[in-house]
């Protein structure tokens, strides 16, 4: 089977997928950038990102293995504690930097007032 640049299709490895997967939770950049960075389909990409986020390493691993058949989400076991720390502990790190951002713009923001408070007296 061909995929979109006419190639034929190619076994992704675990390496690779889990690369896409930490890329995607690092910048959560658009699923079409992420898609043709790695040169994968949309559809896989967002697979092998959101199975990795709700399942771990072992999902990813899981479906390395199985040539040709579908992961089967309800064999795998819940997100382990780790997992879950992990992906918090991501979620945080993510919210305080948008909020040191908004925090420093609003600094920007505030001493612009002040300056142009003190060019128009």
């Amino acid at each position: 089977m061909a995929n979109l640049k006419g190639n034929k299709s190619h076994m992704t490895s675990f390496d690779k997928k889990l690369e896409i997967a930490h890329d995607w939770l690092q910048n959560q950049q658009s699923w079409k950038k992420l898609a043709a960075k790695y040169n994968v389909s949309y559809s896989a990409a967002r697979k092998w990102a959101l199975g990795y986020e709700q399942f771990g390493e072992e999902y990813l691993k899981r479906i390395s293995s199985r040539k040709g058949q579908t992961a089967g989400i309800s064999r795998i076991g819940a997100p382990s504690k780790r997992d879950k720390l992990s992906y918090e502990l991501h979620r945080l790190k993510k919210k305080n930097k948008e909020l040191e951002m908004e925090n420093e713009f609003l600094k920007k923001f505030n001493q612009y007032l002040e300056d142009l408070e003190k060019n128009n007296k």
